[in-house]
């Protein structure tokens, strides 16, 4: 997730502007008396990197089957048991990992920011193999047992073989003259890879050859001004029933068929933050803070949560009947599902929370900006 937030975002339109200061409008604040409809408990919270320590990545958890895996700027990568937050192995690497680890049923993929991909196994943490990328990669990797994808900063895209690391295939992109320094995460669904890019488009290529198949614009630039004008598309994309659901900066929020890309409906809001997808809903958090819940099938608005304006919000999670958003002084909020009402809050860090929480059965594994690991749970 992302390099440059809002608060960076802000400040370098002040510089352009030839402001002498930061306009950024203060964090909300919370209320005195937290929600208490919810009981959040802490099952285990662990330390075993230090995340992305006083750099302005985003480093979440990567998860498979019950295995964590975590990753820290100083070269850390360490795996977890997700059941009982007990560290299994960790192993350093000579660069800072630079984006959220992938995994498939086997290995671990990370990247670094001086532009490698290692494989790691998933056993022990042993480098299997790496090779050296076009530029830095901001977003995480995308793994199947067979291939694994990376979109790199310059915007191309490089397939390799999961297992030996040889170069299948690769997509040389264009970026526009100004982009937040983040990338979307490839995804891998039925033999297709869908990638977004800084120029606002979404694209699909045939997983194994990289022939592409199909283009479509999620937000076109639309003013002189050159900032306004980016339209990043920084969020990961999701799929659920043969839909592809992405977001950009500046831009929309858009559900495309997975086969043809056709569009399938299209809500106006500026994001660069991944979207959550449960119980037909689709929960976006945008670009100042507002988490908001639309329809998966007809992108219908259903509600919109102003209370955690410029709070530097996370990617939500949906679990159950809530969705569930982190924040910039490391709060967990709990909202209701279906009106979008704060029901609980617990605070686990003072680093901060930029990563998308994770859902493991009815646990929700937060990982915060200094690498602390925790589970809740609520009743």
């Amino acid at each position: 997730m992302k390099f440059l937030r809002i608060v960076f975002m802000m400040s370098f339109l002040a510089l352009l502007a030839g402001c002498d200061k930061d306009n950024t409008p203060p964090p909300t604040p919370l209320s005195k008396m937290a929600p208490d409809a919810l009981q959040v408990n802490v099952l285990w919270s662990i330390s075993p990197t230090d995340g992305a320590a006083d750099k302005y990545f985003t480093l979440g958890s990567g998860l498979s089957s019950n295995i964590l895996v975590s990753a820290g700027v100083n070269g850390d990568v360490a795996a977890i048991n997700a059941d009982k937050g007990e560290q299994l192995w960790r192993i350093n690497l000579p660069a800072a990992v630079s984006s959220t680890p992938a995994l498939n049923d086997n290995n671990i993929y990370v990247t670094t920011i001086n532009g490698y991909l290692y494989a790691l196994n998933q056993t022990n943490g042993s480098i299997l193999w790496k090779v050296a990328l076009p530029s830095s990669v901001l977003g995480s990797p995308a793994a199947t047992d067979d291939v694994v994808v990376v979109q790199c900063h310059d915007a191309s895209v490089e397939a390799y073989a999961a297992d030996t690391g040889h170069m299948l295939w690769s997509y040389n992109g264009s970026n526009p003259a100004l982009t937040l320094y983040a990338n979307s995460s490839p995804l891998i669904y039925n033999n297709k890879v869908f990638v977004g890019f800084a120029n606002g488009q979404m694209a699909a290529f045939d997983l194994h050859q990289g022939q592409a198949l199909w283009q479509v614009p999620v937000a076109l630039p639309s003013s002189p001004n050159v900032v306004n004008s980016m339209v990043d598309i920084d969020a990961n994309p999701l799929e659920d029933n043969n839909a592809i659901f992405t977001v950009a900066y500046h831009g929309n929020l858009m559900a495309i068929l997975s086969t043809n890309g056709n569009v399938l409906w299209v809500a106006s809001v500026s994001s660069f933050e991944t979207p959550a997808i449960g119980s037909v809903r689709v929960a976006v958090t945008d670009e100042t803070g507002r988490v908001i819940l639309y329809d998966e099938s007809s992108g219908q608005e259903l509600w919109e949560q102003k209370d955690f304006l410029y709070r530097f919000v996370s990617p939500p999670a949906i679990l159950n009947n809530w969705v569930i958003v982190g924040d910039y002084a490391g709060y967990v909020h709990f909202l209701s599902l279906d009106q979008g009402k704060p029901l609980a809050r617990i605070h686990v860090s003072n680093a901060g929370i930029r990563a998308q929480p994770l859902i493991y059965g009815n646990t929700v594994i937060v990982t915060t900006n200094d690498g602390k690991i925790v589970a809740l749970q609520a009743q």
